[in-house]
Order: C-alpha cells, then structure tokens, then sequence
C-alpha cells in the first residue's frame, strides 16, 4: 500500500473535539485487543484522558493518527522523557497489519525525533503482545530490560 505523510494527524490540547474523539475510539479498541480485562474499568478510560493531557503539558508529546476517508487506520503515542522517546502505543487496525502502515509510522515518527536531536527510543512490549517483538527487532530494537507490574485495580474490593 501507498502510506502518506499527509495522512498523519496530530492530536494536541488544541484538536476540535470530534479529532479527540475520534483518537481516544481508535485507543479504546487498541485497549479493547491488547488489555481486555482493565479496559472493564471505567477508571482506567478517565485516567488515560488525564495523564495524556497533563503529559501534553508537562512533556514533548506526539500522538498521531493515521486517518484514510474519514477512517482512522493507526495511532502512535510518543513522548519524551530525559532525553529518550518513550513510545506509549502503535496500533493498526487488524484488516491493516502487514502492510507496512506500522513501519511507515515508525519511520515518521523517527524522521520526527531526529529532526529534533533525539537518538534514543524505547518500547515497553505488553507481555499480552509478545508476537509483536520481532517486529520491533527488525525495525533495530533490542530488548534491554524485563518489567514486572501488576494493575492498581486487582484486589481493591479485598484490600477493604
């Protein structure tokens, strides 16, 4: 497929509503495959909308979503954080994968950190994601660090 610069969107704290909308639906069904059981919690959908705002204010943020005839197809969410760009999400919509969409993003999104004198990216891979590791190895990662955590919202009723 022909990928195009122009069809990546910027998501800031100055995007219409309809573009917030539209980006928060697209981080929802990323959620939805990649964190089926927190994605339950309302919590966890009013926390994100929070943290990525005060991220756009307190860090250099980039959210992106590639939208094609009114449909968004993928999303990246990067920021930087002493001096290394943390990539938070990339998703492409299934009917999408394997067609260079998530490569290409990536690809922008390092043309982007370069043009602004970053040399370092870094991925958390969810351990629910693990097929998707080769793909970052072939795009020059390499796996540096095992992160263990568990979520904030397992046990609360039993904590009482």
């Amino acid at each position: 497929m022909n990928w195009l610069v122009e069809e990546i969107k910027t998501v800031d704290l100055e995007s219409s509503a309809d573009v917030w909308e539209k980006f928060l639906a697209a981080m929802v069904a990323y959620w939805n495959e990649s964190f089926p059981y927190e994605i339950n919690h309302t919590e966890w959908n009013e926390l994100y909308r929070e943290r990525i705002r005060h991220r756009l204010k307190d860090h250099p943020t980039w959210l992106w979503m590639y939208e094609r005839e009114g449909r968004v197809l993928a999303l990246t969410d990067f920021h930087l954080d002493a001096g290394v760009a943390h990539i938070a999400e990339v998703w492409v919509i299934p009917e999408m994968r394997r067609h260079g969409l998530g490569r290409f993003m990536i690809r922008q999104m390092r043309q982007t950190l370069s043009d602004s004198g970053v040399s370092r990216m870094a991925i958390t891979v969810p351990s629910t994601a693990t097929q998707s590791i080769g793909f970052w190895r072939n795009l020059g990662f390499s796996e540096v660090a095992v992160q263990l955590e568990t979520s904030t919202f397992e046990g609360l009723e039993s904590t009482s």
